[in-house]
């Protein structure tokens, strides 16, 4: 038995015991669950998830009721109602583990594996089909959801479904903002792939989905300070530092690399009383003076900033490690983006009218799906945008004063635009304009022509600054 020293001894002997002959593949381990792929040369495959809990709340808990039991009893239940569910093959108990054996479902993936669009969309209809059916199912995700090869559903993991108690709207909002919430649905895409719901119920589904959302990336965010799943940390004498879980860097040595940056004028992308930033090999080095008394360190407030945009789903230079150092001042080290800022890449002349309107697009979008989602990035302006051109997507940098609320009132909204505008060379910004408020405003909801008249009306003589190859150039809007 594969791993097999990894459950309980006399439980694993049992278990393979019952699957004779069987292979066994782990495919998904944490602490109290395990689940094995079983196969043999002319029996259909068997999935087989263990759950072996830790504390001894977990194990009373368990003994009195199997989770596992439950999980069987309610994947009879969907199958019976009309619902297809994995297949139940045998159940088991021993001590205060516990197992379920499930059949296989040949030609199939996991939705995961599909397009982001297609799970969506394949989320919302299976949500539709199970309240339908008398169920709401409280953790439905793309990871527990198989689909065949005439691509139709197949749940697999149902401890979290429970039978409806009577028709509550509160079921169906919470079952859909579970959805929207970990796909970022905007209000407009909820009303096109929530047809049959009303206008009050689609702005309950999206406010609720968005405080799910918010919280959870506050809790991804609180556990990235310290050793976990996503990041590992190293202290001394000199400093504190927080290291993403999957890097081997040498911290002393990018801090020598980029002091002596400094020392000599080298590899130096931006040196100002607050910020100093240097190129290391594959890193970007950026340096903070120490804040004000009662802040956070900037470089802690730029980690944070880059996670809350990264687990939204936007692109960001991806954060490596942040240290802090004893006097209070910090370091970032992300990696290097071998992409062209937005102001610089309009002022080349590289792009066509065409080019500059479908970047303008791809962008307004960007930025409707972060305020919708209530995020504010509060110097947004162009050399703070790398634009990945074979995707046309934006990668932000500078993101120390990244947040996410509830929400973000308009003038905020119309602020981070106005601040994209003024720093854009301004035949870039006539051009691709209309195409980037369009856009925006199919994520908002907002009303194009209100929000460009507003627009014009606030930036008429403003001054326009924008970064070169050559330095700043200055215009009047």
């Amino acid at each position: 038995m594969a791993d097999g020293a990894s459950l309980p001894g006399a439980f694993g002997r049992e278990l393979e015991s019952r699957f004779e002959g069987y292979s066994w593949d782990r495919v998904k381990s944490s602490s109290k669950r395990s689940v094995y792929h079983l196969t043999k040369q002319g029996n259909p495959g068997v999935y087989l998830k263990i759950y072996h809990p830790q504390d001894l709340f977990q194990r009373i808990r368990n003994l009195v009721l199997p989770r596992t039991q439950k999980e069987a009893g309610m994947l009879k239940e969907l199958a019976r109602s009309g619902i297809p569910a994995a297949e139940v093959l045998a159940h088991f108990c021993h001590g205060t583990g516990s197992a379920l054996a499930v059949r296989e479902v040949e030609k199939s993936r996991l939705l995961i594996h599909f397009e982001k669009d297609f799970q969506e969309k394949m989320l919302f209809s299976i949500a539709g089909d199970i309240l339908e059916h008398g169920f709401v199912h409280d953790d439905l995700h793309p990871g527990n959801v198989l689909i065949d090869s005439r691509n139709n559903y197949i749940l697999i993991d149902c401890y979290e479904v429970k039978k409806k108690n009577g028709d509550r709207p509160s079921d169906r909002i919470r079952s859909y903002a579970s959805i929207a919430s970990v796909f970022g649905t905007t209000l407009p895409e909820l009303k096109r792939l929530l047809p049959a719901e009303n206008e009050g119920t689609i702005d309950s589904i999206a406010l609720m989905a968005q405080d799910i959302r918010r919280k959870r990336v506050k809790r991804w965010i609180r556990r990235s300070l310290s050793d976990g799943s996503f990041s590992k940390t190293e202290k001394n004498r000199d400093y504190h530092a927080i290291i993403k879980r999957d890097e081997t860097i040498d911290l002393k040595d990018m801090i020598n690399i980029h002091r002596n940056n400094l020392k000599t004028g080298s590899n130096l992308l931006k040196v100002q009383d607050k910020t100093q930033i240097s190129i290391a090999g594959d890193y970007c080095v950026k340096t903070y003076k120490k804040p004000l008394i009662l802040n956070e360190p900037y470089a802690l407030r730029s980690w944070k900033g880059s996670l809350i945009l990264m687990l939204n789903g936007f692109r960001v230079a991806e954060p490596v490690a942040c240290i802090v150092f004893n006097d209070g001042s910090s370091m970032l080290i992300s990696r290097k983006l071998g992409f062209t800022q937005m102001d610089r890449l309009l002022h080349s002349g590289r792009l066509n009218a065409q080019e500059i309107s479908t970047m303008a697009m791809s962008l307004g979008r960007t930025i409707g799906r972060m305020h919708m989602l209530g995020i504010f990035h509060a110097d947004l302006k162009a050399c703070n945008i790398f634009i990945d051109t074979a995707v046309n997507e934006a990668i932000f940098i500078d993101t120390d004063r990244v947040v996410q609320k509830k929400e973000i009132l308009r003038e905020k909204r119309l602020r981070n635009l106005m601040q994209i505008g003024l720093s854009l060379p301004s035949a870039a910004s006539v051009s691709g304009g209309r195409s980037m408020i369009d856009a925006y405003t199919s994520q908002t909801g907002d009303n194009a022509e209100y929000l460009i008249s507003e627009l014009k009306r606030k930036m008429e003589g403003e001054k326009i600054v924008f970064t070169t190859e050559n330095g700043d150039v200055f215009e009047v809007f």
